[in-house]
């Protein structure tokens, strides 16, 4: 007989326990790399790139995407990744390790088909499929705790950057085939013909981002990331150590990216998102800790799933042929008032849709199939 197995409810020591206000801040964070990415993803599918000489509008408004955003907010999704194995494996341990084993198991395969589906029907950028390769590699540390996890983390960061800085000069990222396409089944047959250089690139990633999520993971271990009031010296740390470690690192990234042509800028792609994608979540775990909160970004953050995956349908039906064929015709500006309007889009619906439902849809379908 096949025994329906409820969501337990979570099992941390009391001091690490979080309530709903501790847990909304997570949501924000969410919300804050959600809009981030889609302004990184949009870019790179319109094929915006930064000029060597900053003459107008569009070419500030590159620089600053590639400041401001390139690498940072696939660090915060990361961080994000590791925070929530940490607390969705303290909730299964209850059912027992085994149990919490086949459950989480099943969770991470329901990911990896949807991010299959996701870069096969939709979009070759997808990270779905990424993260549920990593969250294998991430069970089998499962044991890791306390000095132990944050050694290996930054240790899988120093092997991840090393590996990175050491091939990248030598080393072509495969990409799905698709200039020539113009329907959306030639798009999907180049997509599909690709699959195996999607799994190659997760590979090249792995040790580092294995190490982000390991640090996430951290965070929510130790209950830094939980209680945001209690540990606001530490978070006030990371915020002066990050802030400008993260601005003196992307001023020198940016300086090779415009001004210089040594290809310089290639070997620092490792290195310029993670310090001020840890700016950027100390900033908002500060806030939080001083009581306050952003409503609209904990809206849109706990549809994340939902809401990464309807921006890549838009996205992608604005810029491809077979859609509004704007792809060439999208300035670096426009691009950024897309970014805008769209996101103000989803957090009104996200705002529309929790009133009436706890969850996402897609967020209902992945609980839905991993406990029956």
């Amino acid at each position: 007989m096949r025994v329906k197995i409820n969501p337990p409810e979570l099992n941390l020591p009391p001091k690490a326990i979080p309530t709903l206000e501790r847990v909304n801040v997570l949501d924000a964070v969410r919300g804050l790399a959600l809009g981030g990415i889609l302004w990184i993803n949009l870019c790179n599918t319109a094929s915006l790139y930064p000029n060597k000489v900053i003459q107008n509008a569009n070419d500030l408004t590159m620089l600053l995407e590639q400041f401001l955003g390139y690498g940072k907010f696939i660090s915060l999704f990361s961080l994000l990744f590791g925070m929530g194995f940490a607390l969705q494996w303290n909730r299964l341990l209850r059912l027992g390790e085994t149990e919490a084993l086949r459950i989480y198991s099943r969770r991470l395969g329901i990911l990896i088909l949807m991010g299959l589906l996701h870069f096969v029907l939709i979009w070759d950028g997808d990270v779905l499929l990424v993260y549920g390769f990593v969250g294998l590699a991430m069970l089998r540390l499962r044991r890791l705790e306390g000095k132990n996890l944050l050694i290996t983390s930054l240790a899988c960061l120093l092997v991840g950057a090393i590996y990175f800085l050491s091939i990248f000069h030598s080393y072509d990222l495969p990409f799905p085939q698709t200039e020539n396409a113009q329907s959306w089944l030639e798009f999907v047959w180049g997509r599909f013909k690709g699959i195996w250089g999607h799994f190659e690139t997760a590979l090249f990633y792995l040790p580092w981002l294995i190490g982000v999520m390991l640090l996430g993971r951290w965070l929510v271990q130790t209950g830094r990331a939980l209680e945001p009031q209690k540990y606001r010296y530490f978070w006030w740390r990371v915020f002066a150590v990050f802030l400008p470690v993260g601005l003196a690192v992307n001023v020198w990234y940016v300086r090779h990216l415009v001004f210089a042509d040594d290809g310089t800028y290639y070997t620092l792609h490792a290195l310029v998102g993670l310090p001020l994608a840890l700016f950027y979540l100390s900033s908002l775990m500060l806030f939080y800790g001083a009581g306050k909160r952003i409503l609209a970004l904990e809206r849109v953050g706990r549809m994340a799933l939902s809401n990464y995956i309807g921006q890549s349908l838009c996205f992608t039906f604005v810029l491809y042929p077979y859609g509004l064929k704007m792809l060439g015709k999208l300035s670096a500006v426009g691009a950024l008032g897309y970014v805008l309007g769209f996101f103000a889009l989803q957090i009104l619906l996200s705002t529309l849709w929790l009133r009436f439902f706890k969850m996402g849809p897609l967020e209902w379908i992945w609980r839905k199939g991993t406990y029956g």
